[in-house]
C-alpha cells in the first residue's frame, strides 16, 4: 500500500466517523421528535439541526475535496465467499449484510438481471408452460418439421424446373439456324445472331426463297 493510498483510508476513517456523529444526531432528534409529539421545543429542535448542518457541511467538504477523488479508482470486491457470518462485514454494514455468499454477490455485484426483470421473466415461463404441455409441443414441433420439409421440397421441385427452362433456352438459342441459300436453295448452317439475320433478310433478302409466279 502506498502513501497516497495510506492517507487516503486515514481520512475516509475519519469521515466515517462523522458519517456516524451525523447519524447519532439525526436519531437523537427523530426520538426526541417522537417522544414530544404534543409539545414542542423549537430551541432544542434548532439545536440539533444546527449539529447535524455542521456534522453534513463537514462530509460535503471532504466528498468535494481533490482528497476523494481517489475514492473513484478504488475496487471494492469480495475475495472469497463462505456461508459462516462475519462478525467485522456485520458491524462495518450494521448488520445489513453478515456474510457474503452465492445470494448476496448477485445482488450487491450486479452478475444478474434486476429481480422485476428476473419476475418478469420467471412469469412469461409459467404462462408458456400452462398454455403448452410437453405433448403439444412435441406435437407442434413435429407439425412444423412437416411443413418446412414439404415447403422445402417444393422448392426444390420449382428450382429444378426452371434450372431445365433455362438449359433448354441456352440450348435453343446455341443451335445453328438452316437457312436456305438464294440460289442453290441448300440449307447453309448460320451462326449469326438472330438480329443481324432478320435486318439481314429485310434489307437483302437474306435467307428468304422467292416465290414462283403463276
Amino acid at each position: 500500500m502506498d502513501i497516497d493510498e495510506k492517507g487516503f483510508y486515514d481520512r475516509l476513517a475519519a469521515a466515517h466517523i462523522s458519517i456516524n456523529k451525523l447519524k447519532i444526531k439525526l436519531r437523537d432528534f427523530l426520538l426526541r421528535v417522537e417522544a414530544n409529539s404534543d409539545r414542542t421545543d423549537w430551541p432544542l429542535y434548532l439545536s440539533l439541526i444546527s449539529q447535524c448542518a455542521s456534522e453534513l457541511s463537514e462530509i460535503r467538504k471532504f466528498a468535494e475535496s481533490d482528497r476523494f477523488m481517489f475514492a473513484s479508482y478504488v475496487l471494492v470486491t469480495p475475495t472469497a465467499l463462505t456461508t459462516v457470518p462475519d462478525p467485522n462485514l456485520a458491524k462495518l454494514t450494521e448488520d445489513r449484510l453478515p456474510v457474503i455468499n452465492h445470494e448476496t454477490v448477485p445482488q450487491y455485484l450486479r452478475t444478474k438481471l434486476d429481480p422485476q426483470i428476473e419476475q418478469q421473466c420467471q412469469q412469461q415461463d409459467a404462462k408458456l408452460s400452462a398454455a403448452y404441455n410437453p405433448e403439444q409441443l412435441t406435437k407442434l414441433i413435429n407439425q412444423m418439421n412437416k411443413l418446412l420439409e414439404s415447403a422445402l421440397k417444393e422448392v426444390n421441385h420449382m428450382r429444378q424446373e426452371v434450372d431445365s427452362d433455362l438449359n433448354a433456352s441456352e440450348h435453343f438459342h446455341s443451335r445453328p439456324t438452316p437457312i436456305k441459300s438464294s440460289r442453290s436453295g441448300s440449307p447453309v448452317q448460320s451462326q449469326e445472331d438472330p438480329l443481324t439475320e432478320c435486318i439481314a433478310a429485310i434489307t437483302c433478302g437474306t435467307g428468304v426463297s422467292r416465290s414462283s409466279s403463276k
